[in-house]
């Protein structure tokens, strides 16, 4: 499992450093040579969809989400342990369900024949993407589930 994390953080980083990349050279050649980046903003739409969901498996294999314990501190530890687990199965179904919504939408953009403005590359294959890291992070979140100390 912390395979599957540490690719996607790789995955996350070289997506966020690609969009900041885009971004600064799309800047520089704009305003000094008045040539932009045609395709400036499908790039960096791209790849804020690398940053953030290749972001989350690792996130939630680590914890890392912002969490509100207002009832953490009046349950025991059993009770809290059980509150966890019961969060992690809840968030895995709830992911599953998203990434089937995903891949559908993706495979019916990919049916349709839609395609990115400036660059024509077929829009599904994003929210397939998309679809594949969010059931990647249910699976995370399964196995959080049944072996709460695993990660």
């Amino acid at each position: 499992m912390m395979s599957i994390c540490r690719v996607s953080d790789l995955v996350a980083t070289v997506s966020l450093a690609a969009m900041m990349s885009v971004v600064v050279l799309d800047v520089v050649l704009r305003y000094a040579f008045n040539m932009p980046i045609a395709a400036s903003i499908e790039l960096v739409e791209a790849g804020i969809v690398g940053t953030v969901f290749m972001a989350l498996p690792s996130a939630s294999a680590r914890g890392a989400h912002i969490s509100i314990d207002y009832v953490d501190a009046l349950l025991s530890d059993r009770a809290r342990g059980l509150l966890d687990r019961v969060s992690h199965l809840l968030i895995a179904v709830l992911l599953a369900g998203l990434a089937v919504l995903l891949a559908r939408r993706g495979l019916t953009l990919l049916a349709r024949g839609d395609v990115s403005i400036t660059l024509h590359y077929p829009t599904g294959y994003l929210a397939l993407f998309m679809a594949l890291a969010v059931a990647v992070t249910a699976l995370v979140h399964l196995v959080r589930f049944v072996r709460p100390a695993a990660l």
